[in-house]
């Protein structure tokens, strides 16, 4: 009776998740706003995309909200896509990262032995989740950073030197890295953490000399950028101290730094190792700006749950995840459906919300002595 209550709910599962994903597609072929195509555009053109937009973009070049808000590498890295028309790109880019959604979440659940049968829950339950369809749906760059940030927890630690070499591609979107460089620092001493900043090193030559752009203008411009197109996160440091503190940017961001620090500390302390990718993503979620398809980091997180003991501890956890990936969404949509406007909630649900990953980092930390 009960394998047949699993299968019911394995196909239930699969189907909401084929739905899900064809409603995701079918948004990313008439959106794919934050893709970032007219930089790479620009880009391949031998211009700077970041000038363009800190100048005005006086002729709409850079379209829709495409702003170009993340490092150098990232626009060589999307060349392909730059050099094809944006309706074709954002498609294509679309399978790309649902792919990239696939082949992760089978990573983790093989790291962490969590078998087929809870490895397609869990995969079907992520696809269906709200971060991963909005993500797929805006064209957003959150799961392709994810895939090479794990890349040293999940590589054998054998070829931990070549995983922090991959780690550096996701620090494309620089402000999930400050946790993981932190946490690198601390396990693995300052020389070779700074094997993560190869590709990004590269990325920047490669950069300052096709563009013709003098290196010490170029190294800030992206953060230019952001200061200028990226307005509050929904559940982090920042935002708090910003909304409620009235703090600039620079100093709400050595808040957060600061915040990953002492956290990070902690994380060795979680006695199973197979903790720790989940604890550094909880980490980066509470520090620093994230919208709500970043919260794809939360697979790892649900990955780990399955894998633990069923206590109260990961009860709260899983419940946490849900919030995010679900619980959102069911509260916006009922907003919508009562004609009530959650803008006046939002400083209380940013502070919600962080108190909820600061917790769930605990649960997990609290919940490691379990079996994994």
């Amino acid at each position: 009776m009960k394998i047949v209550a699993e299968r019911i709910l394995i196909i239930i599962l699969g189907l909401a998740a084929l739905l899900s994903t064809y409603q995701g597609f079918n948004n990313a072929i008439t959106f794919s706003q934050d893709f970032q195509w007219s930089p790479t555009k620009i880009f391949l053109e031998e211009r700077n995309p970041y000038e363009v937009w800190l100048n005005g973009n006086l002729d709409e070049e850079i379209i829709l909200s495409q702003a170009p808000n993340y490092l150098h590498q990232l626009y060589i890295i999307l060349a392909p896509f730059g050099a094809l028309e944006f309706e074709i790109a954002k498609l294509s880019w679309a399978a790309v990262n649902f792919l990239i959604a696939i082949t992760i979440t089978f990573s983790i659940s093989n790291r962490l032995d969590l078998g087929i049968k809870n490895t397609l829950i869990l995969l079907f339950i992520f696809i269906c989740s709200t971060p991963l369809r909005n993500g797929l749906g805006n064209g957003q760059h959150a799961i392709f950073v994810l895939a090479f940030l794990s890349a040293p927890f999940l590589m054998r630690p054998t070829s931990i030197k070549l995983g922090l070499v991959c780690q550096g591609i996701g620090f494309s979107k620089y402000s999930f890295a400050p946790p993981f460089l932190i946490f690198n620092i601390l396990q693995q001493g300052l020389r070779r953490s700074l094997l993560c900043l190869v590709f990004p090193l590269i990325g920047f030559i490669i950069f300052a000399i096709w563009t013709k752009t003098l290196p010490h203008t170029l190294i800030l411009q992206p953060l230019l950028v952001a200061g200028s197109a990226v307005g509050s996160g929904s559940a982090d440091i920042m935002s708090i101290t910003e909304k409620y503190f009235g703090l600039g940017t620079a100093t709400s961001g050595f808040c957060a730094l600061m915040l990953s620090l002492a956290l990070c500390l902690l994380v060795p302390k979680a006695r199973s190792e197979k903790t720790r990718l989940p604890l550094i993503c909880l980490i980066s979620l509470a520090t620093f700006k994230h919208l709500g398809y970043d919260f794809v980091f939360l697979l790892p997180v649900a990955a780990v749950i399955l894998s633990m003991k069923l206590s109260l501890h990961t009860i709260f956890a899983a419940l946490v995840v849900g919030w995010f990936w679900f619980g959102l969404k069911i509260m916006s949509t009922a907003a919508a459906l009562l004609d009530i406007s959650l803008s006046n909630f939002q400083p209380i649900l940013i502070l919600l919300n962080f108190c909820l990953l600061i917790l769930c980092f605990f649960a997990l930390l609290l919940s490691s002595s379990s079996s994994i």
